[in-house]
């Protein structure tokens, strides 16, 4: 008997280490985002300056790596995209032109590194060593940044670039703002382990929003109000910040059941205001700006405003004022094209993937926008090459041809979707067979883990409650 019951027991732990271990081996991340380059873009509607011809040059002698520790290991990267434009001026007269290149977001795994001397993340540069050449000579080049987004459209991405503050219908710097601290007391922690605070405001106020820093939920009522909220505990300490009319009354808090927002789930709470101060909107938008970041203020603030336009109610956690990850960078310059001539121009510039390590060896997936040179006046022939010494797996659509040093194509124009291609160390590299863990959610998996085990512990003991009432009714049938 006792060993049946190890047995049924090792069984139900072995069922359960399974799932644990699929569920642990899929929690690592096995994707890494990448960024999206493009074409550079004539800023004046006017020019007449055509392209004759560009030549779009891949060096990808290396891939990245999801992780790394040191200035030295990000320096080591070294794959690039290389834009050569042919200019040619057809007019009478010298065209001096702005261009701007936008060439992606820092990818989340080439972000920053830790310094050990420093105790702390380090931001990386990785914009020093690629330059803007004109007729062999470097130019001068300015980096901008913008909100990335989404879907990039040239026409309103490039409308995001100006040189003053943007004029908002609602934000301006002098805006007043108001800051609210608050303490949390009075939940009974026996009973609510995961208890929420809540206000209500107006969904579509003309004079007054608000910036939750800690919300997490937001909830809209019958009556068209919005309930904003947030998980509590006691001693925590909650920032609210009132944008526009400081004048108006904090509205009043209200506590809720474990994960509750609902009225009739509410409960006994304390908020207490810890201290309440003004400022200024524009102290508000530089409250997370870094002067080595090398932003330029104004596009730094355009693109707080844009974020904060985004949401009304300014869900905190959509809403954070450390906006620099989510921007999206440029190359600013000038060059002038003489009257019946050409020029050639070379822009350099990082290129970061999309890491896949859900394959084996991993994939690389490469975005290059086309679109954006759609704005020159004329666009004469395209050629693509990738000087790699890797394998190109996947160019969705694109036919490229194989050459001594990697790959090439040649358009008489510029095509009409997007380059994407993907890349590996190996030409057939193999995405493994979905685990339970990729068809089912985790907490899935977990429950019906439980359930297993109950269910095979409901067997053992029906095994021993069987058997005890064999036993009496053997010793009663003796008597």
């Amino acid at each position: 008997m006792i060993k049946k019951i190890i047995s049924l027991l090792s069984a139900a732990i072995i069922l359960s280490s399974i799932f644990s271990i699929s569920s642990s081996a899929n929690s690592a991340q096995t994707w890494w985002k990448g960024t999206d380059a493009s074409g550079v873009i004539v800023t004046d509607d006017e020019s007449p300056v055509i392209v004759k011809n560009e030549v779009l040059t891949f060096n990808i002698d290396s891939f990245p790596e999801n992780y790394y520790r040191s200035e030295y290991e990000m320096k080591s990267y070294t794959a690039s995209v290389t834009a050569q434009y042919t200019f040619y001026n057809p007019s009478d007269y010298d065209v001096t032109a702005r261009l701007l290149f936008p060439f992606g977001e820092k990818p989340m795994y080439f972000y920053e590194y830790y310094d050990n001397e420093k105790d702390e993340y380090v931001d990386f540069d990785d914009t020093e060593k690629y330059e803007i050449i004109l007729n062999g000579e470097p130019v001068e080049k300015k980096l901008r940044f913008t909100l990335n987004g989404g879907e990039f459209d040239t026409e309103t991405a490039v409308g995001k670039i100006i040189d003053e503050f943007t004029k908002d219908n609602f934000y301006y710097p002098e805006m007043p703002v108001k800051k609210y601290t608050f303490t949390v007391s009075g939940i009974d922690t026996d009973k609510y382990h995961a208890a929420t605070a809540a206000f209500d405001i107006e969904t579509d106020s003309s004079d007054t929003r608000y910036y939750f820093v800690n919300q997490s939920g937001l909830h809209t009522q019958k009556d068209g109000t919005s309930r904003i909220s947030n998980w509590v505990k006691n001693g925590d300490t909650l920032t609210v910040y009132i944008l526009g009319n400081t004048k108006r009354d904090f509205p009043e808090w209200s506590f809720y059941e474990d994960g509750g927002v609902d009225d009739r789930e509410k409960i006994d709470g304390k908020m207490t205001v810890k201290d309440v101060s003004l400022m200024t909107f524009y102290d508000l938008a530089f409250s997370q700006y870094r002067e080595e970041s090398k932003i330029p203020e104004t596009d730094w603030y355009n693109a707080v405003v844009e974020k904060f336009n985004t949401n009304k109610n300014l869900l905190g956690a959509e809403n954070s004022l450390n906006i620099e990850k989510d921007l999206l960078r440029w190359y600013e310059y000038e060059i002038t094209v003489p009257a019946k001539s050409e020029v050639i121009n070379a822009v350099n510039a990082p290129v970061y993937p999309v890491i896949d390590t859900n394959y084996s060896p991993a994939v690389y997936d490469y975005t290059y926008l086309l679109s954006p040179a759609k704005t020159w006046a004329s666009f004469g022939e395209l050629k693509i090459k990738i000087n790699t010494p890797h394998y190109l797996v996947n160019s969705d659509g694109f036919s490229f041809s194989e050459t001594d040093t990697g790959y090439e194509l040649t358009f008489s124009g510029l095509p009409e979707h997007e380059l994407e291609f993907r890349m590996s160390t190996s030409e057939n590299p193999v995405k493994p067979k979905k685990s339970l863990t990729d068809i089912l959610p985790v907490e899935i998996i977990i429950m019906l883990s439980v359930i297993m085990i109950i269910a095979v512990l409901a067997i053992i003991l029906s095994v021993i409650v069987a058997k005890i009432y064999k036993k009496r009714k053997k010793i009663k049938t003796l008597k």
